[in-house]
């Protein structure tokens, strides 16, 4: 993935824009793993090519705050929406976003290394 495109994803998840993940979660009430990998692939491209401001820095912070809302809203049993698609290692997913968060605040690449983790993203 080109560095301008993993900023374009992050900031679509940002502003909750059209089929991004924090869109489809928000809006459509549908975990799509595919928009899951694009934005975890775009957090993990620009922590491996160390690519940092403060603008990027708060969308992906405030896009991870949202991914981690809708879940929790999921699980209140007096939330209305009920979230289609999410799979049962759901929090697998969540742990992947997390270091990937975590390696891009920390400046540790190595974290997001695919051995580490149970959930490993499809081939093809």
């Amino acid at each position: 993935m080109h560095i301008q495109k993993a900023k374009e994803i992050i900031a679509a998840n940002y502003g909750t824009e059209e089929n991004s993940l924090c869109w489809l979660l928000y809006e459509e009430c549908v975990f799509s793993p595919a928009a899951f990998w694009e934005l975890y692939d775009a957090i993990a491209c620009v922590t491996r090519h160390s690519v940092r401001c403060e603008e990027l820095s708060a969308q992906i912070a405030i896009g991870y705050q949202r991914f981690l809302k809708e879940l929790i809203c999921h699980f209140d049993p007096h939330d209305v929406a009920v979230m289609d698609g999410l799979p049962e290692n759901w929090h697998e997913y969540m742990e992947r976003l997390d270091f990937a968060v975590r390696a891009y605040f920390e400046e540790r690449p190595e974290w997001l290394e695919d051995r580490r983790f149970d959930l490993q993203k499809p081939k093809g």
